[in-house]
């Protein structure tokens, strides 16, 4: 009988500097970032962020 290994989403720790560089719309790191973060929520990752981005 075949069976199916569940696997649980990654976790990744979103860095401040990703947050700036997508809400400053950096010229030379915008497009890094948000691509990234795209492919992180594509492979059904889950974003975690420190609390200090809340302040940026």
């Amino acid at each position: 009988m075949a069976s199916t290994t569940k696997t649980s989403p990654s976790s990744v720790v979103v860095d401040a500097n990703v947050v700036i560089a997508i809400c400053a719309k950096e010229p030379d790191k915008f497009a890094i970032a948000t691509a990234q973060i795209q492919t992180y929520a594509m492979d059904g990752s889950r974003l975690y962020a420190p609390g200090v981005i809340v302040g940026e």
